[in-house]
């Protein structure tokens, strides 16, 4: 049997065939169409745009803090403003952490990446916070049933609503909630940031190899409160007294200054070297020699993976606020 129709990804406009090209060719890139299957969706994104991403995950409690204290939405808001891609979706797990396939009880399918196209603001009606989600995988991949889904009630509460926010019913698999539903069906967000013209970006090929390979730094795991035998975590007996040996950069600013921090490792698919875990320190130097010897807690601005607890992701993005 012979079809016209693109098995995987295909464009709106029927006289477009960009997107297939570009999904073959991603694939041919990885080996096959079979290694895009799930995956990990901030690198996908970075893979396709060039930006760079970060994940957020709702339940933690510095995240979760920042979503009932109102402040995440100011800044996914902003982000969305500032045209970065927004992703979200429900992930869940099984005990042996695989992804469980279903659906939640108001229709958002599980593990499936969703995009926010439009974030709305009224304080005017109610304090209303509308976000209208896109759904690549369609109408049939499972739809919001709550409040403000195509023909609920809700939209007869708020005559004018529809018109001013522009908005249709139709079977397309895109949909407005409350963003206290959003917050209540979904647990993870992915901002991809892609920059303007305005902003400056540097990359650095380095690598960790022989000397270099220094290790994390001794003291960043150490609770004086724990005797010297309960310090032993898998993390110190792999510390390398030779730690000032790892690649290290000088960054200088003459104004406060937004800075994205983007530590990427080669894809795993295309060099076959294994991804492994990592983390970075930004530390305030007073000295100008060339390279740290030693670090006082108190000069660490950031630390990538805080506590010591080395990530296993290929990218690893953090954003700090830098002042001369």
């Amino acid at each position: 049997m012979t079809t016209k129709t693109p098995l995987y990804g295909y464009c709106a406009e029927p006289q477009e065939f960009w997107v297939p090209l570009i999904e073959k060719a991603y694939a041919k890139l990885h080996g096959n169409y079979e290694i895009l299957n799930e995956g990990q969706i901030g690198e996908a994104l970075v893979d396709m745009t060039g930006g760079v991403a970060e994940k957020y995950d709702l339940s933690k409690p510095e995240i979760k803090a920042a979503v009932d204290s109102g402040q995440f939405w100011k800044d996914l808001k902003k982000s969305h403003t500032q045209g970065f891609l927004v992703v979200c979706e429900n992930v869940v797990e099984d005990e042996d952490g695989r992804p469980v396939e279903g659906f939640g009880v108001k229709g958002i399918q599980f593990n499936r990446a969703q995009g926010i196209h439009k974030m709305a603001d009224l304080p005017e009606i109610s304090n209303l916070q509308l976000v209208f989600i896109r759904n690549p995988w369609g109408q049939s991949n499972g739809v919001w049933l709550g409040a403000f889904a195509d023909e609920d009630e809700a939209w007869d509460d708020y005559k004018g609503l529809k018109e001013r926010l522009d908005h249709s019913f139709r079977q397309d698999g895109n949909w407005w909630m409350r963003y206290e539903d959003w917050k209540a069906n979904y647990n993870r967000v992915y901002v991809c940031k892609i920059f303007p013209s305005t902003w400056s970006q540097f990359s650095v090929a380095s690598e960790w190899k022989g000397n270099t390979n220094g290790g994390p730094y001794p003291n960043l795991n150490v609770d004086k409160q724990k005797s010297q035998e309960e310090q032993k975590s898998p993390i110190d007996l792999d510390t390398c007294d030779r730690w000032f040996n790892n690649p290290q950069f000088r960054l200088s600013v003459t104004k406060r200054t937004q800075c994205i921090i983007s530590l990427m490792q080669e894809d795993f698919n295309i060099s076959k070297r294994p991804i492994i875990p990592v983390n970075f320190l930004v530390v305030r130097v007073k000295s100008k020699r060339d390279r740290l010897w030693e670090i006082e807690r108190d000069d660490i601005v950031l630390e990538a993976a805080p506590g010591g607890s080395q990530t296993e992701t290929r990218e690893l993005t953090r954003t700090l606020w830098l002042t001369p």
